[in-house]
């Protein structure tokens, strides 16, 4: 018996065998099924980015993106090695703390597949489809749902009420100085009303809600901003305004409020790099919302 001849790499190219012309022509395609493409594989600095850029063209084209597994490695380290994700129509194998008794009729068995990996050779994150088809058509957009009366928590760019006291102190305090002796003369209010114009005052930011930990909020917003450069240097700089902030027990909803860049720069982080790190927490806190459903 000959020895088995290895497989080429370049089998590839070879040319298929003729067909049977009696065979009869294969279906074809269901027309709803070539509406759902893909998302773009790719690299990504972050898989942040990749799993969000991935879900938006997903619900672009009508269908969902959910997570099936995740992977650190072998050592269990705190970076995410893989992470596979399904359409929300597939079917997975759910925990036992899960199961519910009635069974879900939207999951019918799509064979979508795709991960994102990380590259230790790169150092970057690839998103590879490992199957790209789909058995249904694009989903029905549904009218947003009104939020219950128990879920009006104010969320992200919702404005918050003055705290409590505010408005008091704000009211005793003109009463104060209506009343007090010894009242600035005409002349003194003019020079403190002309240094206040010549002095630019800092636009005051929303008050925001972002939830979860706020620490790893922050973490999580600087892996973010270091997605959006390619320099070294430059992500070096994000991480040392992390660490200002960490440092001065700053979280998100504070530096957005403030919107006082300066301190960074006072404390060594470049000016660029310092405002980017202030004036787009609003951004994010947006696109967080957009990518939790929440």
């Amino acid at each position: 018996m000959a020895p088995a001849t290895p497989a080429s790499p370049f089998n590839c190219f070879a040319v298929a065998p003729p067909t049977d012309p009696n065979a009869p022509p294969p279906p074809p395609p269901d027309p709803s099924m070539l509406q759902l493409p893909p998302p773009l594989e790719g690299w990504y600095v972050s898989w942040q980015e990749a799993l969000g850029k991935s879900q938006a063209f997903a619900e672009s084209h009508g269908y969902r993106l959910v997570k099936k597994r995740s992977s650190r490695g072998e050592t269990g380290g705190t970076q995410l090695k893989a992470l596979y994700l399904i359409c929300d129509r597939g079917i997975f194998k759910p925990s036992v703390a899960k199961i519910r008794k009635r069974p879900n009729r939207k999951r019918i068995g799509c064979p979508f597949d795709m991960s994102i990996l990380w590259n230790s050779r790169q150092g970057l994150y690839q998103v590879r489809v490992r199957n790209p088809l789909h058995n249904h058509g694009p989903r029905e957009k549904t009218p947003p749902r009104e939020p219950s009366p128990g879920s009006n928590l104010p969320f992200l760019s919702e404005e918050l009420p003055p705290r409590l006291g505010e408005e008091e102190n704000e009211e005793d305090g003109e009463g104060e100085r209506e009343g007090a002796e010894g009242t600035p003369s005409a002349e003194s209010d003019a020079q403190q009303q002309q240094q206040q114009q010549q002095q630019p005052s800092k636009p005051a930011g929303k008050r925001i809600k972002i939830r979860g930990l706020r620490d790893v909020a922050v973490k999580a917003y600087c892996e973010w901003q270091e997605s959006y450069v390619q320099s070294p240097l430059l992500k070096a700089e994000f991480r040392k305004a992390r660490d200002v902030a960490l440092e001065n027990g700053l979280d998100l909803e504070q530096m957005h409020l403030d919107q006082d860049w300066e301190f960074f720069v006072e404390n060594g982080v470049k000016k660029g790099i310092a405002r980017r790190f202030i004036e787009d927490i609003g951004e994010w806190a947006r696109l967080f919302e957009e990518l939790s459903g929440k």
